[in-house]
């Protein structure tokens, strides 16, 4: 400690009520004091040598720079290497343990103050301030050496070190060099043909001390080493229910026997040097920090009439999960529980603006899941999904899925089974944005998996001529849209666009003479002047329930949400054989294997002959970005995949990456559709029990374009790349090609 006769106390907090109570406090003890109200002030002053405090109290809540990013500047600092710090926090979680470690801080004191507290961790502090003073004179800035020392559970440390490369040539079988050395005997681990963690595995089992592969936050002992020592010596300090404990990749260290020497009843055990490593390092503490800055409301209110001029830069959630995270609970059921359009808790806050941010990045799902270390976040946007951050810890999952479940309207104590929901986003943000979720659980191997569906009423009204339906297939699905009776189903993955296809198609035929009635699971887009039915499988209402109570409410036209069952199928089926047009779903790859499918149902082939008017087959790829897409020649390769002559030539567009796309190239999606519409020959092969590839032939051969051939088309126009229908829809055989196809490339006429 310096030569002055009282110990100064320094104080950096932007709180002047917090000031004004410090210093009322230090008038009455035997201690000077200062106090600052600005961090950055505070640091140039302790930086030039101004003034030279015995003990720092840092507020952890401060703008510009805070305490944990003013903790790790003065670290840095030789001349306070051995100056305790304090951080001052008004949460009342504020044992996060790993960060203060490497920080350097040595406690926490908790806002507000009490005084008598604040006296005794003084005194506490400054005495801890003398015992280091006194053990640690040699400079830290010295990278830890090796020297002999006394004994070593009865072993020097040269005789022990000179035992443990005796016993590893013995187990490797390889001859040590010369040069050989205790604190460079890790760089040697390859020529022993080990990997670190096993080099370190065997310095326990020779030592016989434990191996530890982890170290547990909960167990750093913040007050008993100086963090710069420890960067230095590769000591870690411990502390469980039975006492001390140093934890080091290097036993023969000197600096380890010194500290028993001062801590005889402390144990020694043994971990890797990437697991020290990651513990002392700044990297990590920069990484997992929690920025404590007040937080700003005008950044997260997200205004609807900005949606579609909002760039898609990546969203930034470490503020509010950082004020999560610093509250003393964060599984606080009236923080899980907040009311209705509240956003009053950093949780609520946090969940909302996660939704939020997918919707202004026109992104159709979000995925929250749960890995190994931490919760990962993803927008599907465009069709491709896009990582947006890394939450910690793991354990937040639970909160921020009970928050989730309760938006929706589920069980939050149901972890076990998957679980279905439905957010009416409307009820919960004071931004007026109105759209809705359809939410899916699962629980996976680290946690609860969870999938939002992001269901936006306005893009109901999408006429059907902005879907993508090349000018044939648009006339063609027009005119099998207004058939008086039969069955229209569109088929594909999930996400390929059949609802939206769907609702533009009832929206163009819906008319007041007209009864439409809807069976949904749930219910995407509401839709003015249809009548739409949420099934409730939980309590009966299936979609064969619903379709039998239809049939007899004077329907003209019936949407199915979706055909999964064999019943479903058939009432299905008999409403269109019965004067209705009735349109539905159905998770098939194409248009000819639904017929396939359908019969694998149990379907009677002669009943789907003369029931079903078209089959709208579709999928949605990305539209690439008119500002940087080039021509670039087809290869080989693509020439043969295409059906043309080796010596033809042939430029197609491929994607970029530009400011405008944010390097992506593509820019929204367009449909591929493949229309087929059971002809007379078609019927007769479908009632013989044709294959799919036979009813794919008759169907071609009779006009329908493949998906695959409708995607090259747009491919050639300039709309997408090869590359990306490719990743989409499979190529078809060469006799699958449109009658189009010939008119194009079945000349001797180059196009270029």
């Amino acid at each position: 400690m310096s030569n002055k006769t009282r110990p100064l106390i320094l104080s950096v907090d932007d709180d002047q009520d917090i000031l004004t109570l410090m210093q009322m406090v230090f008038k009455q003890t035997n201690y000077d004091w200062i106090g600052f109200k600005h961090s950055a002030i505070a640091y140039k002053e302790l930086q030039s040598g101004i003034v030279s405090p015995d003990l720092i109290i840092l507020d952890m809540d401060m703008p510009e720079m805070n305490g944990i990013e003013l903790c790790q500047k003065l670290q840095k600092l030789p001349q306070f290497e051995l100056v305790p710090i304090l951080f001052l926090t008004a949460h009342r979680a504020a044992e996060r343990r790993l960060i203060a470690f490497q920080s350097g801080a040595v406690g926490y004191l908790q806002k507000p103050i009490n005084p008598e507290q604040l006296i005794e961790n003084i005194r506490k502090y400054i005495d801890l301030r003398k015992e280091w003073e006194s053990a640690f004179i040699a400079p830290l800035d010295q990278q830890a050496t090796i020297s002999p020392s006394p004994k070593q559970s009865g072993l020097t440390i040269q005789s022990g070190f000179h035992g443990f490369i005796r016993s590893l040539t013995k187990k490797t079988s390889m001859i040590p060099p010369e040069e050989i050395k205790p604190d460079f005997l890790y760089d040697y681990a390859s020529y022993f043909k080990l990997t670190r963690t096993e080099m370190a595995e065997l310095f326990a089992q020779f030592l016989g001390f434990t191996f530890i592969s982890e170290i547990k936050e909960e167990e750093l002992s913040l007050d008993l080493l100086p963090i710069a020592f420890c960067r230095n010596s590769q000591i870690i300090p411990l502390k469980d229910a039975h006492g001390i404990i140093f934890a080091t990749p290097f036993p023969f260290a000197s600096q380890l026997q010194e500290l028993l020497d001062r801590f005889p009843n402390a144990r020694r055990m043994i971990a890797p040097p990437s697991v020290v490593d990651d513990v002392l390092s700044n990297q990590r503490s920069l990484k997992n920090k929690r920025k404590l800055s007040a937080l700003k409301d005008h950044e997260l209110n997200l205004h609807p009439e900005k949606h579609n001029q909002q760039t898609h830069s990546t969203p930034n959630f470490d503020h509010l999960m950082n004020e999560v995270l610093d509250r003393s609970n964060f599984l606080d059921p009236q923080e899980i529980e907040a009311p209705d359009s509240s956003e009053v808790t950093p949780l609520v806050r946090l969940v909302n603006q996660i939704i939020s941010e997918a919707f202004r990045m026109r992104a159709s799902d979000i995925h929250i899941e749960p890995w190994e270390e931490e919760i990962v976040i993803r927008y599907r946007i465009d069709g491709e999904l896009k990582e947006i951050t890394r939450l910690q810890p793991l354990a937040f999952l639970q909160v921020l899925a009970s928050r989730l479940k309760i938006m929706a309207n589920i069980d939050s104590a149901e972890r076990r089974l998957p679980q279905d929901g439905r957010i009416v986003f409307k009820q919960f943000n004071q931004q007026g944005l109105d759209f809705d979720l359809r939410m899916a659980t699962a629980p996976m191997n680290y946690g609860e998996k969870i999938v939002m569906r992001i269901l936006d009423k306005q893009k109901s009204t999408l006429p059907l001529a902005e879907l993508g339906l090349s000018e044939r297939n648009l006339v063609l699905y027009r005119q099998h849209i207004r058939s008086p009776y039969g069955m229209v189903l569109h088929v594909g993955p999930t996400g390929s666009g059949k609802s939206m296809t769907l609702y533009s198609a009832l929206n163009e035929i819906n008319r007041p003479e007209v009864n439409i009635q809807t069976a949904e699971d749930p219910i995407e887009y509401t839709l003015p002047g249809v009548h739409q039915l949420q099934v409730k499988p939980t309590i009966g209402l299936t979609f064969a329930r619903a379709l039998r109570a239809y049939l007899r409410q004077d329907p003209d036209i019936i949407l199915v949400g979706e055909i999964r069952d064999r019943e479903t199928a058939e009432i299905a089926l008999e409403a269109a054989l019965t004067g209705h047009l009735l349109l539905s779903t159905l998770h098939t790859n194409d248009a000819a294997s639904t017929l396939v499918r359908f019969m694998e149902m149990g379907l009677e082939p002669y009943l789907l002959a003369s029931s079903i008017v078209m089959i709208c087959a579709q999928r949605l790829m990305r539209r690439l970005c008119p500002h940087c897409k080039i021509q670039q020649p087809v290869s080989a390769a693509q020439k043969s995949l295409l059906h043309l002559p080796e010596d033809y030539l042939l430029s197609l567009y491929h994607a970029v990456g530009c400011e405008h796309c944010h390097q992506i190239g593509y820019q929204g999606r367009i449909g591929v559709h493949e229309l087929l519409v059971p002809g007379e020959r078609l019927r007769q092969a479908l009632n013989t029990g044709a294959n799919t590839e036979a009813i794919k032939q008759i169907a071609v051969e009779e006009g329908m374009t493949t998906l695959f051939w409708d995607g090259f088309e747009k491919v050639l126009a300039g709309l997408s790349s090869l590359e990306e229908l490719l990743s989409r829809v499979k190529p078809d055989a060469s006799d699958c090609r449109p009658k189009w196809w010939f008119g194009i490339f079945d000349s001797n006429t180059n196009r270029e």
